[in-house]
């Protein structure tokens, strides 16, 4: 075989072994590629299944602040009634008038008095608090050894 021969030779079989090379390497970056895909995809459908289970959870709180406003003002309405009718009422029953207007009856007043907000020293004493949950020790009791 001629020096030719052999050159050509090893020149074609360096051009095979070049395009396997190249065509395996073109498969694995085409599977790699699949991979990257099929993972982008699933990511994808996660968040689109997201954004659906958000556009769900808005619409309910929606309805939720719908429910609420309306309950606000049939609150605000009757509210004002009551107001109105209490008004009505202090204006015009006679009996109701001088009850409010007179000084609070004494048994309602002994009913509801603690020495907190009718002996200023109490007021000012405050409550003592325990430094630990353990009770201090006192004497020992009679018959107990």
């Amino acid at each position: 075989m001629s020096l030719y021969g052999l050159a050509g030779a090893l020149g074609a079989g360096l051009v095979v072994v070049s395009s396997l090379w190249f065509a395996d390497h073109e498969r694995q970056e085409g599977k790699r590629l699949e991979g990257l895909n099929s993972g982008l995809e699933r990511e994808l459908k996660s968040a689109n299944s997201a954004l659906d289970n958000q556009a769900v959870m808005r619409q309910a709180l929606d309805k939720i602040d719908r429910q609420t406003r309306s309950t606000y003002l049939v609150l605000e309405g009757q509210t004002a009634q009551i107001n109105r009718d209490l008004a009505e009422l202090k204006r015009t029953d006679e009996k109701i008038r001088t009850y409010l207007d007179g000084p609070v009856p004494a048994a309602i007043g002994l009913r509801h008095a603690r020495p907190e907000t009718t002996d200023p020293i109490a007021y000012r004493a405050g409550v003592v608090v325990q430094p630990s949950a353990v009770s201090p020790t006192g004497p020992p009791a009679v018959g107990v050894q």
